[in-house]
């Protein structure tokens, strides 16, 4: 008789698991319909040439650079994944350039903004995706006279300043690759790398000045 409860109640249990699972099935899916877009959080690393005089200059510094973004839409082989990532860094004027420097010798401390609008192509690899970016970045860029220079320097600010928006210097062509892991609840959490090709310095004349490699983690919730 003590079985047949044991067995009787393990059916019970197993009916009602049953039933739970597809109630959250349905309800996930019901959430999968109505939300189709997912927000991102970067965190990289980044390095960014200077090919200006390092007698005078900082040497190409290393950034890190969080950001965060978003997914539209998520649930498409194609999608539209705007993205804005910030830090700040130090500037100095020299021989009509603003050029990276170090905090012995700044003359501007600056804010920075990259914002990022590309094209994103997926491939699914079973419970992996393996994701290629490319699309325009701009390099939103605001410098202050930094602590402890003179007033004479504030020109120099002035003129930091202009250089960052002419001869479109805030202009990138940024491509890259992500490799995405599924995880519980609908998140996803993999490495990934960028470049960015600076064709402001190049219709300046200045190479490959100010190019960005960025590398680290994203998280998709």
């Amino acid at each position: 008789m003590e079985k047949r409860k044991v067995i009787l109640f393990a059916v019970l249990l197993c009916l009602f698991a049953n039933s739970l699972a597809a109630q959250t099935t349905e309800a996930e899916s019901e959430t999968s319909d109505n939300r189709r877009v997912d927000f991102t959080f970067k965190f990289p690393t980044s390095f960014y040439l200077n090919t200006g005089d390092k007698k005078h200059s900082a040497p190409s510094p290393i950034y890190f650079f969080p950001g965060i973004g978003c997914v539209i839409p998520n649930d498409f082989w194609i999608s539209f994944q705007p993205g804005l990532n910030f830090n700040y860094s130090y500037y100095l004027w020299y021989e009509g350039r603003a050029l990276p420097a170090e905090i012995e010798n700044r003359t501007a401390t600056t804010l920075s903004f990259m914002l990022d609008l590309p094209a994103v192509f997926a491939v699914s690899l079973g419970n992996t995706k393996l994701e290629l970016n490319v699309g325009p970045s701009i390099l939103i860029r605001y410098g202050w006279k930094s602590n402890g220079t003179s007033e004479q320097e504030f020109e120099d600010v002035t003129r930091i300043n202009n250089y960052f928006w002419s001869n479109a210097r805030f202009l990138y062509i940024a491509s890259g690759l992500s490799w995405m892991f599924d995880l519980p609840f609908g998140t996803k959490f993999g490495p990934f790398i960028n470049f960015y090709l600076p064709l402001g310095s190049l219709i300046a004349k200045e190479k490959m000045n100010g190019m960005i490699l960025s590398a680290g983690l994203k998280v998709t919730l």
